[in-house]
């Protein structure tokens, strides 16, 4: 592995917009797909063949590993657009830098993007994939959030960012089961330590509802205190070709006026570290 134990530079330093637009169009089609959630509106850079690549792959029978053989990191996922809305009712006083935030297995970086629109002042959107870190890196410049935002490269089974977070968020991250230990040893790793009387530092992380992952949360009772909560969104549906709009979180059953709407049921997973016991 990779040593990652001091900050790695910045992968894209002085590059425009333009010119990422024109480095990312290389290998793919491209399209802005405006998303709200959480009271803001962002546009965020989508591959505009996803379904050809999908058609595809099925046609030829080649579909054996779809997390490898398509580029699902650039997928809007409901999970990420419940997650943005739960940072609007986080507590507003956070340790160590303010409201710092880290998107881990961020993806385009949609949840990243909401906490930087949301007024976090430090946001690090982090990803393996260097494609993926690419959309994320155009999306932050898209939206105008580059004082706020940045991108890093991070694996974590082996990365030390150098820095600690108030809050650590990822949607659909725990579907590797082997990955449940090194995360947990991240997550720890990169927590902001809080000061007596501070707001403790805080992991959210949003799953299908049917994805329980329970042998990581039993790992994670060691040093957190775990809490679940059940969120329902509604996706509106395309109002016209080639064209997207996901909703705010909505329970299920609210009724959709124009459109038809795909409904999503989430599951938040709060994770807040302990702290030891005083000795009387």
């Amino acid at each position: 592995m990779p040593d990652t134990s001091s900050p790695s530079p910045p992968l894209w330093p002085d590059a425009s917009l333009e010119d990422l637009l024109a480095l990312a169009g290389k290998k793919y089609a491209l399209e802005f797909e405006p998303v709200s959630a959480a009271g803001v509106t962002l546009h965020i850079l989508q591959i505009a063949d996803m379904r050809e690549r999908l058609d595809r792959a099925i046609a030829l029978n080649a579909l054996h590993d779809p997390l490898k053989m398509l580029p699902l990191w650039a997928k809007i996922w409901p999970a990420s657009l419940i997650l943005g809305h739960a940072l609007r009712h986080l507590p507003l006083h956070l340790p160590e830098g303010g409201r710092s935030f880290l998107e881990i297995g961020a993806g385009c970086g949609v949840t990243g993007l909401i906490a930087a629109a949301l007024g976090f002042e430090q946001v690090c959107i982090s990803d393996i994939n260097e494609d993926a870190l690419l959309f994320a890196h155009i999306n932050i410049l898209k939206n105008g959030l580059q004082e706020r935002a940045k991108v890093r490269w991070a694996d974590v089974r082996s990365a030390a960012l150098g820095q600690r977070f108030s809050v650590i968020a990822g949607s659909e991250i725990l579907y590797l089961e082997h990955l449940y230990s090194p995360l947990l040893t991240f997550l720890k790793r990169h927590l902001a330590v809080p000061a007596t009387g501070q707001t403790l530092p805080q992991v959210l992380l949003a799953t299908d509802h049917l994805r329980k992952a329970e042998s990581f949360f039993a790992l994670a009772e060691k040093d957190f205190r775990v809490e679940h909560r059940q969120i329902g969104a509604r996706e509106a549906a395309a109002p016209a070709p080639d064209t997207a709009a996901a909703t705010d979180a909505a329970p299920p059953g609210t009724p959709d006026d124009a459109t038809r709407a795909e409904r999503h049921l989430i599951t938040v997973h709060r994770l807040t570290p302990l702290q030891p016991k005083k000795s009387v």
